[in-house]
């Protein structure tokens, strides 16, 4: 149960990047787009996770959130804070975690035009962690 609760705390505090926003000026002329950012987790090696642990974090880990942002490049730096804060919390878990590799995907896209913006992945292997983006 520990497991669980720490791989959704991970995905959890990075999705709390998109429900924050710059209020920036109070001009009722800045237009905000609406952004959709799905997350899913993909298990290459369980570890000492058993079968029905890793489709359970599988589906726990698949959440979207919708956010309103000013533009693309606004919609980028979100998703990049929000691959760091989980790549931060799963670095402070590594132990709970051991020889499992696993990785998420996060892709941003806007909505109105129906483009990915950007997608971020955030890679466990073994205890080691990193992120990228499909623009790397």
């Amino acid at each position: 149960m520990k497991k669980f609760q720490a791989m959704m705390a991970a995905v959890l505090v990075a999705l709390l990047a998109f429900t924050v926003q710059s209020c920036g000026s109070d001009d009722d002329d800045v237009k905000l787009e609406q952004y959709k950012t799905v997350v899913s987790m993909k298990i290459t090696e369980a570890g000492a996770f058993t079968p029905e642990q890793c489709e359970a974090l599988i589906m726990e880990a698949h959440k979207e959130t919708l956010s309103q942002l000013p533009s693309d490049q606004a919609a980028i730096e979100v998703s990049e804070r929000a691959a760091q804060l989980m790549a931060e919390q799963l670095k402070l878990q590594k132990n709970t975690f051991g020889d499992a590799v696993f990785y998420f995907t996060m892709e941003t896209t806007n909505v109105s035009t129906g483009k990915q913006v950007i997608t971020y992945y955030v890679y466990y292997d073994k205890g080691e962690v990193r992120y990228n983006n499909n623009k790397n």
